[in-house]
């Protein structure tokens, strides 16, 4: 699951004259961890500033964080419904398909060991 991050600003800026500011805004999870770390106060600023362009903020920002949790795309993933049977996911969940081989394996093991065995009683 993708976490989206909603962050509330709220803080009063000066351009000639106040600026009041009340903006949330949704970041990614990347993003929205700069504002839960410890230089939340400068992450702050700088989103601000690039919101409002030549304000100046000469109080703390306040800011509150909200996680939002989201499941990914259901379109780029396939239901259960929808997977079929020769998916590489459950080929190799079931190993199954694996039974012959390794039943062959062990019958060529045993007889090259057979005839190994056979080799050096005869060169002794």
């Amino acid at each position: 699951m993708e976490k989206i991050y909603k962050v509330t600003f709220r803080a009063t800026g000066q351009l000639n004259g106040p600026v009041p500011i009340t903006r949330t805004i949704e970041y990614d999870e990347i993003a929205g961890r700069a504002f839960a770390g410890p230089k939340r106060d400068e992450a702050a600023l700088a989103a601000l500033s690039v919101l409002y362009p030549g304000v100046s903020f000469p109080r703390k920002v306040g800011i509150n964080i909200e996680i939002i949790k989201k499941k990914n795309n259901s379109s780029r993933t396939k239901s259960k419904k929808q997977k079929s049977s020769t998916d590489s996911k459950s080929l190799f969940a079931k190993p199954w398909w694996l039974f012959p081989l390794r039943l062959i394996w062990r019958l060529i093991k045993w007889v090259f060991i057979g005839i190994y065995k056979e080799i050096f009683k005869n060169n002794k």
